[in-house]
């Protein structure tokens, strides 16, 4: 029973320690220079927001996808690209981007516990215990 309680007290120490540890979302670049209304930048950290100032108006995107005549992708990645919606052509309805701004967060960096990693800490206790 003993073994039980402390696999489960890890466990929820991890589950709760996890958030507080999640890297923040920091600016780090702004496009000034859009070009045929598209930005492209490649960061050597991972992109986790993008914004597009178009007229009077900001855009924010945490997620890939189109809003308000206005496309991002490459949210979770090194590369982002920001544009007008070219495909469904409300791009004839928006104002042009002034400039866009990307955000990035920091690699994950690999974590081990007396030679366990991260990752795999929780099962490794859970085999330990026989669970």
């Amino acid at each position: 029973m003993k073994k039980v309680i402390i696999g489960v007290a890890l466990i929820l120490l991890v589950v709760l320690v996890h958030p507080i540890m999640a890297a923040t979302c920091d600016f780090e670049w702004k496009d000034d220079k859009v070009k045929n209304q598209t930005s492209t930048y490649t960061s050597d950290n991972i992109i986790c927001m993008i914004t597009i100032k178009a007229s009077t108006s900001n855009y924010i995107f945490t997620e890939d996808g189109c809003k308000s005549g206005y496309c991002v992708e490459g949210i979770g990645t090194h590369t982002g690209v920001a544009n007008k919606d070219t495909i469904t052509g409300d791009s004839i309805q928006c104002h042009d981007i002034s400039h866009v701004n990307y955000y990035t967060s920091e690699n994950p960096t690999e974590v081990s516990i007396c030679n366990f990693k991260a990752e795999n800490l929780v099962t490794k206790i859970l085999n330990f215990l026989g669970l």
